[in-house]
């Protein structure tokens, strides 16, 4: 039984002291990207598939990464959130599950949309902004549909 006890105690404490060196997850404070999220309560139906992975582009914001150059903006599910874990960028939505590190590649539902004004919650003043900085076509992201894969 000590000897069980004693086993579980240096699996921990191996498990803590590896998790040291790692960067710690922190919220985005002053970061030019735009994260662009759909209303609370958006009920639609998604009608295509992307796989692939997204860029940050100069304005800020985050685009497909699509080889015909028609990149969409990402519009992601309610409550989604910028984090950063030492130089590189990480998306959680609102439970907290990492979505997106930058560079990843991703798999998830959704679908093309014209205008942002009609799945967001943003004030006239904001979707103005948005539009200026990160422009249409835009794609909305199916929530629960965000899936990681190495190449």
């Amino acid at each position: 039984m000590n000897g069980t006890r004693w086993g579980m105690l240096g699996l921990v404490w191996a498990c803590v002291a590896c998790g040291e060196d790692a960067d710690p997850l922190v919220p985005a404070v002053d970061d030019e990207v735009l994260v662009l999220t759909q209303s609370a309560g958006l009920e639609w139906f998604p009608d295509s598939f992307y796989q692939g992975s997204l860029v940050f582009d100069g304005a800020g914001c985050i685009r497909l990464d699509l080889p015909s150059g028609d990149d969409a903006s990402v519009v992601w599910p309610s409550g989604t959130t910028l984090w950063t874990r030492g130089d590189r960028r990480v998306l959680r939505d609102s439970s907290g599950r990492e979505l997106y590190g930058e560079g990843d590649r991703l798999r998830f539902s959704g679908g093309y949309i014209a205008a942002i004004g009609e799945v967001s919650d943003y004030s006239a003043a904001q979707r103005e902004a948005a539009r200026e900085r990160c422009p249409g076509p835009y794609w909305l992201v199916t929530p629960g549909s965000v899936r990681r894969f190495s190449s």
